[in-house]
């Protein structure tokens, strides 16, 4: 559960250089804080979709978090997917919409994650923005190198989260 300690830990983690193949200066990861009452078992649907999509780790579904059951994830894979979707979920229901130059880089990244069933990145630059910087705060080296402005973004949104707790994800205490 989130408590002041660990929402410490988490900001003082965020200002903190992070190691994955790049130094990311003020952005770590989230994965201290404990998201997991956000997450619920996949329907009969959604396992339909992650066993036609094996490449993607989890979803946001209406105000819940789904993570693909057909994969081994090692714990920290398995928290890093959670956090990102928890965060794209806290963006969505506090209606933030980040705005910034996609770097050609994660363009070229996401231009080449079509899933199976269809759906890019590329195709909706609003979703293509929340998940970059969704991934930047869970810490997942995919989100490509940030720029300044992602890095801003995305201290702002771990600062917003201090302030209103998880109760802004989801009405959740």
């Amino acid at each position: 559960m989130w408590t002041s300690a660990n929402l410490s830990d988490l900001i003082n983690e965020a200002r903190k250089p992070q190691i994955l193949g790049r130094r990311w200066g003020r952005i770590g990861r989230a994965n201290s804080v404990d998201f997991s009452e956000l997450e619920r078992a996949p329907n009969t649907g959604e396992l339909k979709f992650f066993t036609d999509n094996p490449m993607v780790g989890g979803m946001v579904v209406e105000d819940s978090v789904v993570i693909n059951p057909f994969k081994q994830w090692k714990p920290e894979e398995r928290n890093s997917i959670l956090t990102n979707e928890s965060i794209r979920l806290f963006m969505r229901r506090n209606n933030i919409k980040p705005k910034f130059n996609v770097t050609e880089e994660q363009t070229n990244f996401f231009r080449n994650n079509r899933t199976n069933t269809g759906s890019n990145y590329i195709d909706n630059p609003s979703e293509l923005r929340e998940t970059i910087i969704a991934r930047i705060i869970a810490g997942d080296p995919s989100s490509g190198t940030p720029t300044k402005d992602q890095i801003d973004i995305a201290e702002n949104i771990i600062n917003l989260l201090k302030e209103k707790g998880i109760s802004g994800i989801r009405g959740v205490k």
